[in-house]
Order: C-alpha cells, then structure tokens, then sequence
C-alpha cells in the first residue's frame, strides 16, 4: 500500500505541474481543473496513508515526496533529445 500512496502522490504532483504555465511537458499549459483532481488525488493518497501508517508519518511522508516530485519534475524535459534548458 506504500506503492499506492506514492503513486497517487506521483500522479497529483504530475497534474499540478501540468496545470502550470511555466510547465515545459506540453505545448500548452492544462486546464485548471487538473488542479482539483490533483488535489483530490493528494487527499485520497492522505487517506491512504492513515490507512497504512501513522498520521504523523503519513503527513510527514506526503509532504516530503511532494517536495522532492516539485522540485524534480521540472527538470524531465530536459530529458527529451536535443532539449537544453536556454530553449
């Protein structure tokens, strides 16, 4: 169940870099309703994480993981061939 708790984290953290404008994955920025799924998502990761451990832990945990996700994700479009961070 740890799996899934990161995953949804994963996956909301994903949504809300996509919902900004600043974000380099696709051409256009989403809608701001990714923005509520991920923070729907983020919240039944929550639950998730009371489920399986603690409620310090699991808040402690989801904080740590969102800002590892924000701070990392923007750097996977450099990833792509032939992209370098001045383009």
């Amino acid at each position: 169940m740890s799996l899934l708790f990161f995953l949804l984290t994963l996956a909301a953290c994903c949504l809300f870099y996509l919902s900004l404008p600043q974000q380099r994955w696709l051409p256009q920025p989403g809608s701001r309703y990714l923005r509520w799924i991920a923070v729907f998502l983020l919240m039944v990761a929550l639950l998730v994480g009371f489920r399986y451990f603690s409620i310090g832990t699991s808040i402690f945990a989801l904080l740590a993981i969102i800002i590892l996700l924000l701070s990392l994700l923007p750097f996977t479009s450099l990833l792509r061939k032939g992209r370098r961070h001045d383009d």
